[in-house]
């Protein structure tokens, strides 16, 4: 089933994949975006502490 992605995640994706001209391996893009959510998580969680 489809889901509609916010635009902040599609800014995400097409940031990360930008700055690979030649192509990225999917395997490596999810790295990344997983990558990045862990760190904004982080930073909220700091933030209410």
């Amino acid at each position: 089933m489809s889901r509609i992605v916010p635009a902040e995640e599609l800014n995400l994706i097409e940031r990360v994949i930008s700055e690979y001209p030649e192509g990225i391996w999917i395997s490596a893009l999810e790295k990344m975006l997983h990558h990045d959510r862990r760190r904004k998580h982080r930073a909220g969680l700091q933030a209410r502490s």
